[in-house]
């Protein structure tokens, strides 16, 4: 059951799935949902081992996605939001795009959930969306 008081501004959301350790938000993300992606395990060779904003965009580059503008819906692309401290450099969180519009996070090894809108999960916990990235649809996830 997600403890509603780490996240403020969390006023709606709809349960996905139930809590499991099988993944984290960082590979639910990106379409994984039976790995852990973390420098410890999952984590492509080349990437460098140090929790930062910098080598989690080279993992999602790593598995198809792109840098781009914003959150918007773009017919043919899937997108993902990662969150980081407040200062920008460390990552703490990794959100996708449903297709019924709404963002989608795993919450550590707690639930699936789906929310309106990012802001939803920013706050102490998680910090702030510092970079949205796309993947085309046509890519299958890793």
């Amino acid at each position: 059951m997600i403890d509603e008081s780490l996240f403020p501004h969390l006023t709606s959301y709809e349960l996905k799935s139930k809590p499991t350790a099988r993944y984290n938000c960082i590979a639910f993300a990106a379409g994984v949902d039976d790995e852990w992606w973390d420098p410890a395990g999952v984590w492509p060779p080349h990437v460098g081992l140090e929790d930062t904003v910098t080598n989690l965009i080279e993992v999602y580059k790593h598995y198809g996605f792109e840098i781009c503008a914003d959150e918007r819906h773009e017919a043919g692309f899937g997108k993902l939001a990662i969150y980081a401290t407040d200062d920008g450099v460390i990552y703490q969180h990794a959100a996708r795009l449903g297709d019924d519009g709404q963002w989608w996070s795993k919450l550590g090894p707690d639930d699936d959930i789906a929310h309106p809108t990012l802001q939803c999960l920013e706050g102490e916990r998680y910090g702030r969306v510092v970079v949205f990235m796309r993947r085309n649809n046509s890519t299958d996830p890793p």
